[in-house]
């Protein structure tokens, strides 16, 4: 799994154009993003989850495992909703 999200960090760091949304975006809203800037903090909070992913299989007695491997994600989701929302001008041009 985390393997996975390492490839999907990377691939969105070298081709922002392929995250979603970005393709149903008005040509006017596409002209004011930073591009390269989102990509990064995208592959950023990827990348961030990855210790917990790894952590996670050495604590099989503890009733956290699950929700040491869903839980990054969810996080993910929340704070980049959260911080492109709050701070949305940072990745305008």
């Amino acid at each position: 799994m985390s393997v996975v999200i390492v490839f999907c960090g990377l691939y969105v760091r070298r081709h922002p154009e392929k995250m979603s949304g970005y393709n149903t975006m008005s040509r006017d809203k596409l002209a004011k993003i930073d591009l390269p800037r989102v990509g990064r903090f995208i592959s950023n909070m990827m990348f961030a989850t990855i210790p917990f992913m790894l952590a996670a299989p050495f604590m099989p007695n503890l009733k956290l495992f699950e929700a040491m491997l869903v839980s990054p994600l969810l996080i993910f989701g929340i704070v980049a909703v959260l911080y492109v929302n709050i701070f949305e001008k940072r990745f305008m041009k």
